[in-house]
């Protein structure tokens, strides 16, 4: 179990993940919440203690999402930024792109 520090206004990054998820449940087609989305799984896929097979699926779902991010919106510059963060923050950590 991680500490949590009640005085922290930084959300956890399993936290800021499951607020992302629920806010792309309402608004699917929104690219820069999707990027979002992508760019706080490969926090989450980095951070120390995480279990190996769950960093794997989370380092898969980060490419995922932010490809699709990408597909929805090619020309928007926030969400090429997010893309090119994760993958160089996945880099060696065989995921494709």
């Amino acid at each position: 179990m991680q500490d949590c520090n009640p005085i922290s206004t930084e959300p956890r990054p399993e936290q800021e993940c499951d607020r992302l998820r629920a806010a792309i449940q309402l608004d699917p087609a929104n690219a820069y919440l999707t990027a979002r989305f992508g760019r706080s799984l490969a926090d989450r896929a980095l951070a120390k203690g995480i279990d190996p097979d769950e960093a794997r699926r989370v380092r898969g779902e980060a490419d995922f999402e932010t490809r699709r991010a990408l597909e929805l919106a090619p020309d928007n510059d926030e969400v090429r930024k997010l893309r090119a963060e994760v993958v160089k923050m996945l880099q060696g950590k065989h995921v494709e792109r």
